[in-house]
């Protein structure tokens, strides 16, 4: 009969990366969110966003609640049905709404 095997200690590396993969991750937060769902005046017409060479789809279609690039008009439909989207747009106009009330 042997000694029992000793723990390995495999997983002790897995903490590389963390640190840049944190700042990559972070999208826009949720007051700047409220300041592009703010109903602009009516009688304007939208901008159209200008061409972005650096961003997918030169920049043209982006989801405002998400606020994420998107490289095509297919794929931002796409994400328009998913569930991430309807969370994160769900949880955007409570606080729209929220910051409303306090503002009256």
């Amino acid at each position: 009969m042997g000694q029992p095997s000793r723990r390995k200690h495999f997983h002790r590396g897995d903490c590389r990366g963390t640190k840049g993969n944190k700042a990559r991750a972070h999208t826009r937060d949720l007051d700047q969110i409220y300041e592009d769902l703010k109903p602009q005046d009516a009688r304007k017409p939208k901008a159209a966003l200008p061409i972005n060479h650096d961003l997918p789809g030169l920049g043209q279609h982006y989801c405002v609640e998400c606020a994420k690039f998107y490289v095509d008009m297919f794929t931002l439909n796409a994400h328009q049905r998913s569930k991430a989207h309807k969370q994160r747009y769900a949880y955007a106009i409570v606080q729209f709404r929220r910051q409303e009330s306090t503002v009256d």
